[in-house]
């Protein structure tokens, strides 16, 4: 569906995440990995959901805390925002079932992580 609208594409986010334009030694990809599957996650689900969608729904009402957060969360995301705000719907979902952020974040470290892995090979 991605490729058929022509909005995102691999090879965008691999522009965008910088990953062919720096020397891959292996501790460089580490870096990266670390950097992309283990702290954005943590930073990214204390922000949108913990901050950003918390407020909301204590605030207004729980759709409002969820789709506020993931359309926030998906714009900011340049280069994907519709499989990031797709993924923010599903982060913000298990956040408010769960009551906790954490199942939410594991979730985001294991997309992440897989993206990343997919860029590199």
């Amino acid at each position: 569906m991605l490729s058929f609208l022509n909005v995102e594409s691999a090879n965008q986010q691999q522009k965008d995440l910088n990953q062919g334009s720096f020397n891959q030694t292996l501790l460089s990809s580490w870096i990266f990995f670390i950097s992309v599957a283990v702290i954005t996650p943590i930073k990214e689900e204390l922000l949108y959901r913990g901050v950003l969608c918390g407020f909301l729904t204590k605030r207004h009402h729980v759709f409002v805390g969820i789709f506020v957060s993931a359309i926030v969360f998906g714009l900011l995301h340049i280069g994907f925002p519709i499989t990031a705000t797709v993924m923010g719907l599903v982060f913000a979902i298990i956040y408010y079932r769960t009551k906790s952020i954490f199942p939410s974040m594991i979730l985001h470290m294991l997309w992440n992580g897989l993206v990343s892995i997919t860029v590199f090979f």
